[in-house]
């Protein structure tokens, strides 16, 4: 008969090895490190079992790694020390594996700029590294990415429906859709935020217009749908969600700001997730209001409010894209 301890190392030999698969998936698929590389980790105290992970797989990979260690930080976006930031510039490849997003940061455009491979796994466990949406396949969602960027080209109108009530329209006219996130960063000044598998644009300030109903998520998740009013590309009024209005009048008017319109073509992430794994989900929809410049827009403003609705329709310039959540392309 099999012990009870025996089984217990079993389970945990088992946990480790899908979390061995997930961090070379990141590292040898999403960044192509090599033989010989500087590799920079940057895990937060919450994380440090990930961090140990992946300095670890990029042993594994014959890289040269360093794993730094920082406090958790308070906000998306918020610089990392200066030291580390420095540091940063001469990494060949590196890895972002801390709870709040670091994808925004100078430090993180600075490195980019000076030539770093840099992958950025904002709120990763050790559990998403053996499940959900780090376990897509990059190459196809890269080939749907090419094929959306032409249709995607030169677009004016949004329409987006649900059975739920969503029944909204904005302008695009004049902004580049963003259709890079493949999860793969294989070039020098390559970066990418995983899991993979969103299409975004910002849309047009003063155009949105319609009603909005979130069934997953606005800004905490919902346990039932909540609505948001759009006149003139602004919320004009939000029912069911409380904590997200809060937030949105920490910034005034441009916290009520449509800043972002996205959706996903993951099939392996789940809309309850953590948001940065939720946005990116096949068959849902996107919306984040407040500030819009991180996404092409024109509103400067240190408040952002997420939401997601599933099963959407999405009508591009008249044309079908997502038919309740089925990609049609």
């Amino acid at each position: 008969m099999t012990s009870i301890k025996s089984e217990i190392v079993d389970g945990a030999s088992a946990i480790a090895m899908t979390i061995e698969e997930g961090v070379d998936r990141v590292l040898r698929q999403s960044l192509g490190v090599r033989k010989g590389e500087s590799v920079l980790v940057i895990a937060d105290l919450e994380r440090r079992a990930v961090g140990e992970a992946l300095f670890h797989g990029a042993r594994r990979a014959e890289a040269v790694p360093v794993l730094s260690f920082i406090h958790p930080l308070e906000k998306a976006s918020q610089e990392p020390p200066s030291h580390l930031s420095s540091f940063m510039l001469e990494c060949d490849a590196i890895v972002l594996a801390t709870g709040m997003s670091m994808t925004h940061t100078r430090a993180r455009m600075r490195a980019t700029k000076a030539g770093a491979r840099i992958a950025s796994l904002p709120g990763v466990t050790e559990e998403s590294l053996g499940d959900g949406g780090l376990t897509a396949d990059c190459q196809e969602i890269a080939r749907l990415l090419r094929i959306l960027d032409r249709k995607l080209r030169n677009a004016k109108k949004v329409h987006v429906v649900s059975g739920k009530g969503t029944d909204a329209t904005f302008s695009v006219k004049g902004r580049a859709w963003i259709t890079q996130d493949n999860g793969l960063a294989v070039h020098k000044n390559d970066f990418v935020t995983l899991p993979a598998g969103e299409v975004f644009v910002s849309p047009m300030e003063g155009s949105g217009e319609g009603r909005l109903v979130f069934d997953a998520r606005l800004h905490d998740l919902v346990e039932q749908p909540a609505s948001v009013v759009l006149r003139e590309g602004y919320v004009a009024k939000v029912s069911g969600a409380k904590d997200a209005v809060a937030q949105m009048n920490k910034g005034g008017k441009d916290g009520r700001n449509l800043a972002k319109f996205g959706f996903g073509l993951n099939a392996k992430t789940r809309p309850t997730a953590p948001i940065a794994e939720a946005q990116k989900t096949l068959g849902c929809a996107h919306i984040a209001f407040g500030g819009s410049t991180p996404f092409g827009g024109r509103v400067e403003c240190d408040v952002r409010v997420d939401g997601i609705m599933t099963d959407v329709t999405v009508e591009i310039d008249g044309k079908v894209i997502l038919d309740r959540g089925k990609l049609l392309i």
